[in-house]
């Protein structure tokens, strides 16, 4: 900052001060999004307002543990336990979205409720396959970016939609 003031301060025209103000403020308002911080590991961690374009398995289950949940990886996907029940955090092989993804062989699901979840609900969709099982998704795109914040936010609208979910269809 001070090369930058010192090299803003040799304006002396109003256009320029205004000008070099209006860079300034641009600079500070963008400092947040860069922000990051190191873990107790020594290892670089996302403050709240950091941006996310793209993530990984290993990223995305770090994210998950330091929020408290239950989650353990298996291949390219998370394992994560919702009041007793195993769903899935999918991530897309270029890391521009993350999808929750949730199913049930068993229970009493049926079109109708799977249209009446659609119907009412906006963030998450439910659909039944071929076997007439019932099926819960929603996804998260990273592309341009998010933040921190929106990731986490994510994450709890992913467990509240499952837990009504599967007592509004499934069961």
């Amino acid at each position: 900052w001070r090369a930058v003031m010192l090299k803003l301060s040799g304006f002396g025209k109003k256009t320029g001060v205004l000008r070099a103000a209006g860079m300034a403020l641009a600079l500070a308002m963008a400092a947040p999004a860069a922000q990051a911080e190191l873990d107790d590991n020594g290892s670089v961690s996302l403050g709240i307002d950091s941006i996310i374009k793209s993530a990984t398995v290993d990223d995305v289950y770090r994210l998950m543990q330091s929020e408290g949940y239950s989650v353990e990886m298996k291949d390219k996907s998370i394992i994560w336990r919702i009041d007793g029940f195993r769903t899935l955090m999918l991530i897309s092989d270029s890391g521009s979205y993350v999808q929750f993804h949730s199913s049930f062989s068993d229970g009493n699901a049926t079109l109708k409720k799977v249209n009446d979840w659609n119907r009412t609900k906006i963030f998450s969709h439910s659909y039944m396959d071929d076997e007439g099982d019932p099926h819960l998704e929603l996804e998260l795109d990273l592309e341009g970016g998010v933040t921190r914040a929106r990731f986490i936010d994510y994450l709890l609208t992913c467990k509240v939609s499952f837990s009504a979910w599967l007592d509004k269809v499934v069961r």
